[in-house]
């Protein structure tokens, strides 16, 4: 989690995976540590999305027992937090093979919906060290012969039948 003392917000990073799948839930049996924090934001409203705090009085635990866990573990959360705790807001990041390719800032309301969302992409930069050299070593413009041999005892007493490659000699009476 992130404090800022200034304005009085206090941050955690989630994968936007997870986030939707939170906001998803029908059946909440355990509180999240994001249901605790967004329970900070108590006096947001997200109007839009009343279906949500329908279905979320109807399936899940009674109501006091879930107000009272939220917020046994928001005590547990917080306890270290040195001031006043304003606003909670998330920040999500979507990755894709190591590297984050999407952040998004929320300020959820306490059902999970969205009092407000920022997307903070602009703030990604690129990363130029991933970039692949065709080789690291410098490569020779001859072309150099490769000489391949079997080991002795290989193919015993059959030499004669084997294609030997050309000496330089060899080649040299070729082109000559």
């Amino acid at each position: 989690m992130i404090y800022d003392k200034e304005s009085g917000f206090l941050y955690s990073l989630m994968r936007e995976k997870r986030f939707l799948e939170l906001q998803g839930r029908v059946n909440k049996d355990r509180v999240h540590y994001v249901d605790a924090l967004a329970s900070l934001n108590h006096d947001l409203d997200d109007s839009s999305n009343i279906e949500r705090v329908f279905a979320q009085d109807l399936f899940d635990m009674d109501g006091a027992q879930w107000s009272g866990e939220v917020q046994t573990v928001l005590q547990e959360l917080i306890m270290s937090i040195d001031g006043p705790i304003k606003y909670y807001g998330l920040i999500t990041f979507s990755s894709e093979k190591d590297e984050i390719t999407s952040v998004t800032a929320y300020i959820p309301t306490t059902d999970l919906g969205i009092a407000h969302q920022e997307n903070w992409n602009e703030y990604i930069t690129a990363d130029f060290s991933n970039t692949y050299e065709e080789s690291a070593f410098p490569i020779d413009s001859e072309d150099d012969d490769i000489q391949i041999g079997l080991r002795d005892g290989v193919v015993p007493q059959q030499e004669e039948d084997l294609v030997q490659p050309k000496t330089d000699e060899q080649k040299e009476d070729d082109e000559g």
